[in-house]
């Protein structure tokens, strides 16, 4: 039995994602703010993540299931938000509250909650943080992700510092994967607002650059069915093209 728990899975890449995973035969749980999406084959959990408690709480299902009969366990962390983009100096304190608790304080509880619930399961236990390649490369007005994703990036590396030296038991190895450039309602929320470098993401619109959000989870599926999962802590399905 697999078992793998998407946040964000209401649209985008995590809906694509649980959808595809469960076609993989995964036992899936979706977590998200907005109601279960019609026709996916998945358990729901709905809350709002930047609340660090529901966060915490959205593992509760693990309660449920017999890790006896486990042998793969994954964490997809997929929710999160562009906003704010703007000026440093413009960006109000409640903003980069919101933002932080949910594209980093909230995968953090999560990822304490699961590594807490499994203990002791005979199961490979993998993380996927879905991360960006602005977490690498600073863009102007766009503090907020490049800080929040650069974070997620360090807490990666922190869970894999921590468990490649635990002896004995099964693997736990955490990757944070950009997944490229995606077609989705952030994508359009992005093009929609003012910022020095928005050109660039209109032109990839323009020029049909944009992956859809089923080419992205598909190429994450292989990402995921790839040997070494780990070895490559900081990656992008760009690398495997």
């Amino acid at each position: 039995m697999k078992v793998a728990i998407v946040s964000g899975a209401s649209a985008g890449l995590g809906l694509a994602l649980a959808r595809k995973l469960a076609e993989a035969g995964y036992d899936v749980l979706g977590i998200a703010r907005s109601p279960k999406p019609e026709g996916l084959q998945a358990g729901w959990h709905q809350a709002d993540l930047r609340d660090v408690h529901a966060a915490s709480g959205s593992l509760d299902w693990l309660d449920a299931v017999d890790g006896a009969n486990v042998t793969e366990v994954l964490l997809v962390l997929n929710a999160g938000t562009e906003e704010p983009i703007g000026p440093v100096g413009k960006l109000a304190a409640e903003d980069i509250a919101a933002h932080v608790a949910l594209n980093l304080t909230a995968p953090m509880a999560m990822t304490a909650t699961f590594l807490s619930k499994t203990e002791g399961w005979a199961a490979e236990r993998r993380i996927l943080a879905v991360s960006s390649g602005a977490s690498r490369r600073a863009t102007a007005y766009w503090s907020a992700y490049t800080a929040s994703k650069s974070g997620l990036d360090g807490f990666v590396r922190a869970v894999n510092a921590e468990y490649s030296e635990a002896a004995g038991g099964p693997r736990t190895a955490a990757v944070a994967l950009a997944p490229g450039v995606i077609d989705t309602a952030m994508q359009q929320r992005v093009r929609e607002t003012d910022f020095p470098t928005v050109a660039r993401y209109k032109g990839l619109k323009d020029k049909g650059e944009l992956a859809s959000a089923d080419e992205a989870a598909t190429r994450v599926m292989a990402y995921l069915a790839r040997p070494g999962f780990g070895s490559v802590e900081l990656d992008d399905v760009r690398n495997y093209d």
